[in-house]
């Protein structure tokens, strides 16, 4: 069962809600290899489109749980950061105001930490890699910081674009229109897709496996 929240716990909450009065996240561009779904292992980068709500924004914190950072870079310069394991503190090349907008690539990779009671987060199971994006057994119940670096609340809502590398059989699937897939070589394929629809964080999704597919077109009247 999911454990009530602590006072800091809900302080926690409150205030990273409260990210999203001030900046505005409005594109992640999420590259990531899923090359073995028999290995707990992903690799890979996110790209963070925003805007400035406010004047003097010097800085972005962006949650992404227990994953080994690379580097962090914006029009090519290297960014300096700070990182806890839980929240990614990134210092901005400028100063922004109020609607100017900027973006950044976050780099990094690792084994996606599951949700206690394995109930949220990226998982690896028989021979399938799939997202839940609510994490039944952690405070906060939301849970996209298990696979990408975000503002992982309940308030922020975003697009999304998605490059999901997987080896052969097993192909990538995620929520929004499928937009194509590109042969990498040595029997890798990326697969993308575009989410133009703003959702929360623990909307966006991600499956990878063997899959077959069933296509089908309907003629309505209209």
């Amino acid at each position: 069962p999911m454990l009530p929240l602590t006072d800091s716990e809900k302080a926690l909450m409150v205030a990273s809600a409260e990210r999203s009065d001030t900046i505005d996240i409005i594109n992640y561009n999420i590259t990531l290899e899923v090359l073995d779904v028999n290995t707990r292992y992903v690799n890979g980068n996110c790209e963070v489109k925003f805007a400035s709500k406010m004047d003097n924004i010097d800085h972005i914190d962006l949650d992404l749980l227990e994953f080994t950072i690379d580097s962090i870079t914006s029009d090519g310069q290297q960014l300096t950061y700070d990182y806890d394991g839980v929240l990614l503190h990134i210092n901005l090349p400028t100063v922004l105001n109020t609607g100017d907008e900027t973006t950044l690539k976050v780099f990094y990779n690792g084994a996606p930490v599951v949700s206690p009671g394995s109930f949220g987060g990226l998982d690896f199971r028989s021979g399938y890699a799939y997202n839940l994006g609510i994490g039944l057994g952690s405070n906060p119940y939301n849970y996209g910081r298990g696979w990408f670096p975000c503002f992982d609340n309940f308030v922020e809502r975003s697009t999304y674009t998605y490059n999901i590398l997987s080896t052969l059989p097993d192909k990538a699937y995620c929520v929004g229109t499928f937009m194509g897939e590109t042969a990498m070589g040595d029997n890798i394929v990326m697969r993308s897709f575009t989410m133009n629809q703003q959702i929360p964080t623990y909307l966006s999704a991600i499956a990878v496996s063997e899959y077959a597919e069933v296509n089908g077109v309907h003629t309505g009247q209209y």
